[in-house]
């Protein structure tokens, strides 16, 4: 949840257009409060991301605007590759087949371009390996119990997650190459710490935090950067709202 904080100009350049931070989320609800009044006079502009009001508001008014925006995309996803790779891999999506654009694989690491990221979509990684047998495999995120599932092209393969969830142990039966498919779930950690932009006098308001609908005041504040004290739950939705007093 993003706000303006008070805004003056001369009568005759008053302003009409504001730009937002960041872009609204699609589909959700916009809120703008002209001196703390609903106002229903403006419309978004998705093109340049500005609010627009029908006509500019009083001097010296104090402008909020309140929105929800979504995080991401994520374009980088740590990967698990095993032994010597033979063949460039095949980086495609599992319903259409199709290549994923831009894709490629830097390290353990597989990097999507934002053009060709589609949100829910699965990505499969395929890749030939010249070796056969047992496998370690580190993990590079803690794995979630019950969440290993390995596949091979040729024989059958079964597989160990360790007590620190870190390692895979692979027995893999069978002759020539293989196509071996190892996949996880992991939980990424959440954020804790919170910018909020375009406040001029961050120490001269109130700030408010509220997790799920919750009002909380563990968490500490330097200028306009909120730290949580504890994570929240990956699904949480963290509101911060300022209020300028001055």
């Amino acid at each position: 949840m993003l706000k303006f904080g008070s805004c003056t100009k001369s009568p005759q350049f008053l302003p009409t257009k504001f730009k937002l931070a960041k872009s609204p989320a699609e589909g959700k609800k916009i809120q703008a409060l002209v001196n703390g009044a609903a106002s229903f006079n403006f419309s978004y502009d998705a093109a340049s991301g500005e609010l627009v009001f029908a006509s500019a508001p009083p001097e010296a008014s104090k402008i909020e605007v309140e929105y929800q925006r979504l995080v991401g995309p994520l374009t980088r996803y740590p990967l698990v590759l095993m032994g010597n790779q033979t063949q460039s891999p095949q980086i495609f999506y599992e319903k259409t087949k199709l290549p994923v654009v831009g894709a490629k694989i830097e390290g353990n690491t597989l990097i999507v371009s934002e053009t060709g990221f589609l949100p829910g979509e699965k990505v499969i990684i395929k890749y030939f390996n010249e070796t056969s047998g047992l496998y370690t495999v580190t993990l590079p995120k803690k794995a979630l119990n019950a969440s290993i599932n390995v596949k091979s092209s040729e024989g059958s393969c079964t597989a160990t997650l360790s007590a620190s969830a870190l390692e895979v142990s692979l027995n893999c039966t069978g002759f020539g190459a293989k196509i071996v498919d190892l996949t996880y779930s992991y939980q990424s950690e959440p954020d804790v710490t919170y910018t909020l932009k375009n406040v001029a006098n961050p120490d001269a308001g109130q700030w408010t935090v509220t997790i799920d609908g919750v009002k909380t005041t563990e968490f500490t504040r330097q200028g306009s950067v909120i730290t949580l004290n504890q994570p929240p739950l990956p699904t949480a939705i963290v509101t911060i709202e300022y209020r300028d007093r001055t």
